[in-house]
């Protein structure tokens, strides 16, 4: 039972895992056992993260008590409490403690995924990313993982993008190759983050055009948590044509974003309707200021652009020494 639960886990079975997982769970409930009890738990957990993410409190409890577990389910929890870590509290020192306990030779391809964007986003060490998606995508190869040699390879065109430009098209070629052949064993979902991404690879090799191309196709696969990606095409109209437009985009939903990327949209919903420049200092200053400091740097970039756009109209250059030495850019 274990060892065909990690190789649905490996192979992104999801539907033959939560099947195995709840045959598991209740042949557990047969036994009474410390252990057994605590896997029992630990596969309740792992159903609920299937439609909502892990809570604060279960990831308190988990950090203390996934090593306990069989493998095959301690390796699901390493990944939800990763994961957990990550997008809720970001906290890169934990991020690294954790790293270094658990993923730092990754056993098997979801938890290589997950040690890939630990080098890449929280140390910033994308050749050493770039080295891992390189070896990963070779082992799924041989594997005949499909969904492994996907995220490999959609890995290795954001990698290249950041640290080996020159191989960025190789990927991409491969990639669409493999879509062409495979895209039907692909979740949409999973699609859809590649396409989003790839708009950010041919943002970095400032091909905006091309970026703005695909940020447009994203937010027109997808109605929920558009903001990013609609804030980064902003930015690359921006760069490219000095305006912003989103006439391309048939839906835009803005409510299930944090307030701080509302806050962000709102500023500029004030552009579009024409608020002065002072006005639109203010608000980055005095609204903006304290959410960006929360945000990713690529969300600071963006406004720190605005200012500087804004100030060759108002002429308050303490204003954006101020926004500097605050963000620390």
């Amino acid at each position: 039972m274990y060892k065909a639960i990690k190789h649905a886990d490996e192979y992104y079975e999801i539907n033959q895992l939560y099947n195995l997982l709840s045959e598991l769970k209740n042949n557990l409930l047969e036994c009474d056992g410390i252990l057994e009890h605590f896997s029992i738990e630990a596969i309740q957990v792992i159903q609920s993260c299937r439609s909502q993410e892990l809570s604060a409190n279960q990831y308190i409890q988990w950090i203390q008590l996934y090593k306990i577990l069989p493998d095959s389910l301690k390796n699901i929890m390493i990944c939800l409490l990763y994961e957990y870590q990550y997008q809720i509290e970001h906290n890169p020192s934990k991020l690294i403690n954790f790293y270094k306990k658990e993923l730092t030779n990754p056993s098997q391809i979801r938890l290589a995924m997950c040690a890939i964007k630990h080098e890449s986003n929280i140390v910033h060490n994308h050749f050493h990313a770039f080295e891992l998606a390189r070896k990963w995508l070779k082992k799924s190869k041989q594997m005949k993982n499909l969904t492994g040699m996907f995220d490999c390879l959609h890995w290795l065109c954001n990698l290249s993008s950041e640290c080996e430009q020159n191989e960025f098209f190789k990927y991409l070629n491969e990639i669409n190759l493999f879509l062409s052949q495979y895209k039907e064993h692909i979740s949409k979902d999973r699609i859809q983050i590649f396409h989003v991404n790839l708009a950010g690879c041919y943002e970095r090799l400032k091909m905006y055009d091309k970026a703005i191309e695909w940020y447009t196709i994203y937010l027109n696969e997808t109605t929920s948590h558009q903001l990013p990606a609609l804030l980064f095409m902003f930015h690359c109209q921006f760069l490219a044509y000095g305006k912003f437009w989103i006439s391309d985009i048939k839906y835009i939903n803005i409510l299930d974003s944090s307030d701080a990327l509302q806050a962000c949209y709102q500023y500029f919903d004030y552009l579009s309707s024409g608020k002065e420049s002072i006005f639109l200092e203010q608000y980055i200053m005095k609204e903006l200021l304290p959410y960006l400091k929360t945000l990713h740097p690529k969300f600071q970039k963006i406004f720190h652009y605005q200012l500087q756009t804004l100030i060759k109209k108002t002429h308050n250059y303490k204003q954006l020494l101020l926004f500097e030495t605050r963000l620390h850019i």
